[in-house]
């Protein structure tokens, strides 16, 4: 059976959180702390819970603002709680198909609700006539015996039919015999309701407090099982005992010690497989079991009978350290392989898993190693809902999966008192999503980094300050083309990073082992307010390249070696100027001071933006008014036939700009 929709209402923080629907693979509900995610998967989960303990709606669940009212009449108008609905998969309709034949093919949408009388109440459309058809002619009746049944409606009124006939052919005892066998009380919804329930899919849930203890003290692990006191972590310690076929008991069978550390560590061994095909940030470890004799010494319960201890070695360095010196995160992911595994265990167990707020311990590459988990290693079985608040768990390119979640408070009216707001409850956006702001921000977050890989990261990237520095580079390059001179390798895209200040941020997002990122700037931006930025080894790792290099020895020129230079001071003064003349439609006269006595410590962008800013009005001359972006727009396009006063000069200097960052992909 496939869950299609979930309405839930009157539970916890939820008064009605509205019909949402579910995906057949993976569902995404996100929303931020408090907004009552945690309640939406208690509540999915009670429809049919792996968790015996966790089947049931309990009074104290209702609303707290409205639980003395409803306790007035929870016995006489026990209040709803969960509505879904299904859709019955290939499998289910074969099961159907023996008992009511064609018909199981006309089954189609199933309402299955469970309220505050914790009945489950199964509705769907049947065609029962059908169904006594099938029956009918599934046994070689002759005429006359046909005759006595055809035209027969239901199947109560078949089974009065035969039951009163006496005597009855063997033909038509066989059809009465079949209806008894196969129909509860001769009712074919209730039979088929039956049968369904027995298909519903069991709701295993999984929290973030799910982790098994790095050490457990046999004799205090057993006296809290017989009390039925155990914790998250021992079932998951249970779990892996169970896997391997063991028990507690087993635990203090000296005899056994052996066999069951090497059984401990085969299971052990298969999981941790598991684990690091998923698991990226570190792949050098590896779990060991120990069982030995309490030290009198240590603390309570671990100071008297058998410990058994979970290591983790590092086989990079050779040491080993207890389980849960781990980063929370392994352990979380290691606990959860086991625990699953035990789960599915039952062979054909139909399952759905709910996963509350997963991976929050996580780094970001993690939690998307753990979405990659969900997607590949999870959805091709069983239907997956899950809870964030982190945009690291959320596929960008499935958003049509992700559902927002937000407790709705309407705001109170002007003059009443503090806390006067109608709370609406915990609700669900499924087409519409929240226009809560807060809510939003983890999609507005993957979004916003998938876009910018997308339009701006190649597994070989150039980064420059802005779109002024990629026209230069685009058209020089095309120059130096048209010449046979080297050029920059194809394989390199050329992205601006949206300013100097957000050099840091963007090899932050981006650098990694899968990208070959080259930085080129303005040494100043990185030697001023981030000065300990330049020499970082972040900057090292992604090749950083300053304009400053590359200014050559030329008349008028800055002197090669200053720090704050920017591209214009690479194409050269004369050069930059006379683009400036021809896009601002000046004249020779309105640059030759500037060009003849230029001061040499100045930026020549600063130059030229002091000559705009000081030229008076006229038309198309746009006095007063400096665009940094104009003189690059005006020459990317131009033909690479287009020539300037120095122009052999800064396509030497570009050339070997270009050798250096084709010199970084050997």
């Amino acid at each position: 059976m496939i869950l299609k929709t979930v309405q839930i209402k009157n539970f916890k923080s939820i008064n009605d959180s509205t019909e949402f629907s579910v995906d057949a693979n993976v569902t995404c509900l996100v929303g931020k702390n408090e907004s009552g995610k945690t309640a939406i998967l208690r509540s999915i989960g009670k429809l049919n819970s792996t968790d015996p303990s966790a089947t049931d709606f309990n009074i104290f669940e209702y609303p707290r603002r409205f639980m003395m009212e409803y306790q007035q009449r929870a016995n006489d108008e026990p209040a709803e709680a969960l509505t879904t609905t299904w859709d019955l998969s290939p499998n289910d309709v074969a099961y159907l198909e023996p008992v009511i034949g064609p018909a199981a093919r006309q089954v189609q949408m199933i309402k299955i609700q469970k309220g505050y009388d914790n009945k489950t109440v199964l509705t769907f459309a049947l065609n029962e006539t059908a169904i006594v058809r099938h029956l009918i002619s599934s046994f070689d009746l002759d005429q006359e015996e046909l005759q006595a049944v055809q035209d027969l409606e239901s199947l109560a009124e078949l089974h009065r039919t035969l039951s009163d006939m006496e005597p009855r052919s063997d033909r038509l005892h066989e059809v009465f015999a079949a209806v008894v066998s196969n129909f509860r009380t001769n009712n074919a919804h209730e039979t088929v309701a039956h049968m369904l329930l027995r298909r519903l899919p069991k709701f295993a849930y999984f929290s973030e407090y799910l982790r098994m203890p790095g050490q457990i003290a046999v004799n205090d692990l057993r006296a809290r099982a017989q009390t039925n006191n155990l914790d998250e972590g021992d079932q998951v310690f249970l779990a892996l005992l169970e896997t391997v076929g063991r028990s507690v008991d087993d635990l203090e069978r000296v005899d056994q010690h052996e066999m069951l550390t090497a059984e401990l560590e085969a299971a052990s061994h298969r999981i941790t497989q598991e684990v690091f095909q998923y698991w990226s940030q570190n792949q050098d470890l590896r779990v060991q079991f120990q069982l030995q004799q309490a030290f009198p010494g240590d603390p309570a319960p671990f100071n008297e009978g058998w410990i058994i201890r979970t290591r983790i070695q590092n086989t990079r360095h050779g040491d080993t350290i207890n389980f849960d010196e781990r980063s929370t995160g392994f352990i979380w992911f290691f606990s959860f392989v086991i625990w699953f595994n035990h789960i599915r265990s039952n062979p054909g167990e139909n399952l759905i898993l709910l996963f509350d707020d997963p991976g929050l311990s996580l780094h970001a590459n993690a939690q998307t190693d753990l979405v990659r988990y969900f997607e590949e290693r999870l959805a091709p079985s069983y239907q997956v809902i899950y809870t964030t608040h982190s945009p690291f768990m959320i596929d960008p390119s499935k958003l049509y999966r992700t559902r927002t979640v937000e407790n709705v408070l309407t705001p109170m009216a002007e003059g009443q008192l503090p806390g006067s707001g109608r709370d609406q409850g915990t609700t669900v956006g499924d087409q519409e999503l929240s226009t809560n702001q807060e809510t939003l921000q983890p999609l507005k977050a993957a979004l916003a980094y998938e876009v910018s890989r997308s339009f701006t990261v190649a597994e070989h990237t150039v980064l420059l300050e802005g779109p002024t520095e990629v026209l230069y580079f685009h058209w020089l390059n095309r120059r130096l083309e048209s010449l046979g001179r080297t050029t920059l390798d194809e394989r390199w895209v050329v992205t601006p990073g949206g300013g100097i200040d957000k050099v840091g941020a963007f090899l932050t997002l981006f650098a990694g082992k899968d990208l070959r990122l080259a930085v080129v700037t303005g040494a100043n931006g990185i030697t001023g307010s981030d000065s300990d930025l330049r020499n970082s080894e972040l900057l090292r790792q992604s090749r950083v390249l300053t304009f400053d290099k590359y200014i050559g020895n030329r008349p008028g020129n800055r002197p090669p070696g200053i720090a704050d230079a920017d591209i214009e001071d690479v194409i050269g003064r004369r050069n930059y100027l006379d683009l400036m003349r021809l896009a601002y439609n000046l004249q020779h006269d309105d640059i030759q001071t500037t060009e003849l006595s230029g001061n040499p410590s100045a930026k020549v962008v600063e130059e030229a933006e002091n000559l705009v800013t000081s030229l008076p009005g006229g038309p198309g001359r746009f006095a007063g008014r400096f665009d940094r972006y104009r003189a690059a727009e005006f020459l990317i396009q131009q033909g690479p036939d287009f020539s300037l006063p120095e122009m052999d000069q800064a396509l030497t200097s570009f050339e070997a700009l270009f050798q250096d960052l084709n010199a970084m992909l050997d």
